[in-house]
């Protein structure tokens, strides 16, 4: 079985898969818990809990916990592309 990467480890939307959308206009986000994405509009905060170089599948895994506006939290793990647009779309 292969390693499970961008999802929702714990929290709000548990086992939750994380989906790249990119639009007509060429703008990109990382989709979430249906229609909700993973940009500073939804998030008040985050903190990288971990970096791990996997060589083993040839790039970077994040742990990243993350608050939601509304007080609820996730910890997600993403690949480092995804990381790249997550810290694009939080500011």
């Amino acid at each position: 079985m292969g390693k499970k990467i961008n999802y929702v480890m714990a929290g709000r939307g548990k086992d939750t898969s994380i989906s790249r959308v990119k639009y007509r206009s060429g703008e990109e986000k990382l989709d979430i818990l249906g229609g909700k994405d993973l940009s500073s509009s939804y998030v008040s905060s985050y903190t990288v809990i971990d970096k791990i170089n996997t060589d083993l599948y040839g790039g970077k895994e994040y742990l990243i916990d993350v608050e939601w506006k509304d007080g609820d939290k996730s910890l997600i793990s993403i690949d480092e592309e995804y990381y790249k647009l997550f810290i694009t779309r939080m500011f």
